[in-house]
Formats: structure tokens, sequence, C-alpha cells
């Protein structure tokens, strides 16, 4: 779900008891509700979306948008097909073994380094031009501060947390005290986004911790 920009500047000028500018601008209001939407998103993993990239024949290493904090699934679509494959995510060690391998569509891939400049290389290299449709949580585009135009993209269950973000950058450079209890109040519902996407494990393939979600055949060795 979106809230639209201007729904959240008047809530969170309710709670700051200035229904008008004052003390604070709309503008500084929409930035900080920006800063909020990014370390939000960063920290819960709780925004996701598809991006699609542009594969190149004998290519096998892309570098991702920077607004792409990790991938959860992986389809190839080669541009002469019309179905797409899903690959399946291995070591970055383990695809040595596809290195020698030539005339074939990827099968697995392997993601390396960190958002901004996160990679995915796939094995084996593909023969001919695609597409990759990638799903996984990334930092949502945000809104237009100086225009005032743009929603948050956050889920509705969520959607305090962001005024609570907002909320104690402005109080903070107000100089008033209480802000910091806003923000543990923000901080704990960042703990409790992340303990709750965690139950959404039901089948038990997938580790959760507090920088995201990866398969638990990455993280636990027999």
């Amino acid at each position: 779900m979106t809230i639209a920009v201007t729904t959240a500047v008047t809530t969170l000028r309710e709670r700051l008891d200035e229904p008008a500018e004052a003390q604070w601008f709309d503008v500084e209001l929409r930035r900080w509700m920006n800063e909020g939407l990014r370390d939000w998103a960063r920290r819960t993993r709780l925004f996701s979306d598809q991006s699609t990239v542009d594969v190149t024949a004998n290519t096998g290493e892309y570098t991702l948008d920077s607004s792409i904090l990790a991938i959860e699934h992986l389809l190839w679509k080669p541009d002469a097909d019309s179905w797409k494959r899903p690959l399946e995510a291995r070591a970055f060690e383990t695809l040595q073994r596809y290195v020698n391998e030539t005339g074939s569509d990827p099968v697995c891939y392997s993601t390396y380094g960190h958002s901004p400049v996160l990679k995915v290389q796939l094995m084996p290299i593909p023969i001919r031009d695609g597409t990759l449709y990638l799903y996984g949580p990334k930092v949502p585009s945000g809104i237009n501060v100086e225009a005032g135009t743009g929603n948050l993209d956050v889920d509705e269950n969520w959607y305090e947390a962001i005024l609570d973000y907002a909320e104690f950058c402005a109080l903070r450079r107000d100089r008033q005290e209480h802000w910091k209890d806003v923000f543990m109040q923000y901080e704990a519902k960042v703990v409790a986004a992340i303990e709750n996407a965690a139950t959404d494990d039901s089948l038990g393939e997938f580790q959760f911790t507090g920088t995201g979600m990866f398969p638990r055949w990455l993280t636990e060795f027999d």
C-alpha cells in the first residue's frame, strides 16, 4: 500500500501540534520521511518489488541497480523463448564447477558485494541474449521532497514507523528532550517488523537475520 505524502505530512503535523508551517517547514518533514523510508527498507527489507536486467550473450556478471538490496528469486528468460526458468542460488565458490561449460543457458547464480554495488554472477555464462527477472527487497524511490508529490511505499500496518522517524528528527532538531522516546518507539517497530517477517518462513526454508533473509543451506551446515 502507498500513503500520499500530503496525508503523511498532515498526520505528522498533528503529532507535532503544528497544523501549519512555523517551527518546521513541510520540505523538512518530507525530507525526514524519505530518510525514514530508506532506513526502514534497508533494515527490515519489507519493501519488495520486481526488477529486470538485460542480459547480453557471453557476459555472465552484472551490477544491479543501486536500489536493490538482495535477490530472493531470480528467473531467466531468453529473448527467443516465451518461458521463464528459475535459477538456483549458490555460494560463489560452487559456481566454479561450471566455469568451463559453454553452449548453455544459466542454471544458477550467486551474488557478491553489497548494495549499492551488488553484483550477480550467472553460471554457466549465457550464450544468448535474454532478461533476468529479479524479486526481492529494494529501497523505494521515495517522495519528491521539493515538489511535495509522490507516495510513501510502506505497508499500512507499519506506516506509523515512518512518522516516528520523521517526528524524532523534528524534535531532535528542536532540541526537545523527548525525541529519544519517539526514537525508541521507532527502533521497537524495526525490531518487531524483523521478527514478524521471520514467522512467514512456515516451511523452514529460509533463515531470517537482522540484515535480511537467506536460504538455510547458506547459513547452516551439517
